[in-house]
């Protein structure tokens, strides 16, 4: 998918500098564009994360189903627990979630849940077949760009409002910088995973986009560590090579 998206783009603009960019999944595409395209000597000005997290590098098995059970906890079915999915083969849990929570719902959600969360289930399976294939290879040869993380400050919640808890929690960097050698800034914005894309909170993550895409264009080429300022609120600059120091 990285290939043919690649191609695609250079079809319009056949050399960098690109600003690459995506949510949830389309980042995961996205980072993988964003590493070809450096293997191929391309300038990536900017690699935009809009809220995707990065596998746990002990065990992407536990990213997997950490976003099953908030699926679950989202749609009613706050009981479920990660032994219970772990003993299933991945490729059927969604069909298991989707069986337990007939009954419990009104039919309508259901119906549309029962068509859409199939597909959102085939994604992370696809996020997870690249990692396990890639994961070691990623770690040791990291990416050396620039990333800009767009967080949504809250955990997803049930329908009756209930916060849902992350078992893994949430770095700032969403575990970018396990995968990164590069400077990572995070730019926090007000919502869950799929509220931050709409009003009113999508005007401040367009505002904080611009400041993002401008810093990169104007960032000296020294990798300088630089603040990071907006005036909707503070973000933040994680720099490797800063941290790299301060622990020498």
């Amino acid at each position: 998918m990285a290939d043919a998206y690649i191609q695609h783009m250079k079809d319009v603009q056949k050399q960098g500098p690109y600003l690459l960019g995506g949510y949830s999944l389309g980042f995961h595409i996205a980072f993988e564009m964003a590493r070809q395209l450096i293997g191929q000597d391309e300038e990536v000005l900017l690699l935009v994360n809009l809220d995707a997290g990065a596998p746990s590098s002990s065990n992407p098995e536990c990213a997997l189903t950490t976003s099953l059970l908030e699926f679950a906890k989202e749609n009613g079915l706050p009981g479920l627990q990660a032994e219970e999915l772990n003993q299933l083969d991945k490729t059927i849990r969604m069909h298991y979630v989707l069986k337990s929570l007939k009954g419990n719902i009104p039919p309508r959600d259901y119906e549309i849940l029962n068509h859409v969360a199939p597909i959102w289930y085939a994604h992370e399976l696809a996020i997870d077949a690249y990692f396990r294939k890639s994961l070691e290879k990623l770690r040791v040869k990291k990416y050396p760009g620039t990333i800009a993380v767009f967080s949504a400050k809250s955990l997803n919640q049930t329908a009756e409002g209930t916060p849902v808890e992350d078992p893994l929690g949430k770095s700032r960097t969403r575990g970018w910088d396990q995968l990164s050698s590069g400077r990572i800034d995070v730019y926090q914005i007000e919502g869950n995973h799929q509220t931050f894309l709409r009003e009113p909170h999508v005007r401040d993550l367009c505002l904080r986009l611009e400041t993002a895409i401008a810093t990169s264009s104007s960032r000296d080429r020294n990798g300088a560590l630089e603040d990071v300022r907006s005036s909707r609120g503070s973000e933040f600059a994680f720099d490797r090579k800063e941290v790299d120091l301060g622990k020498r």
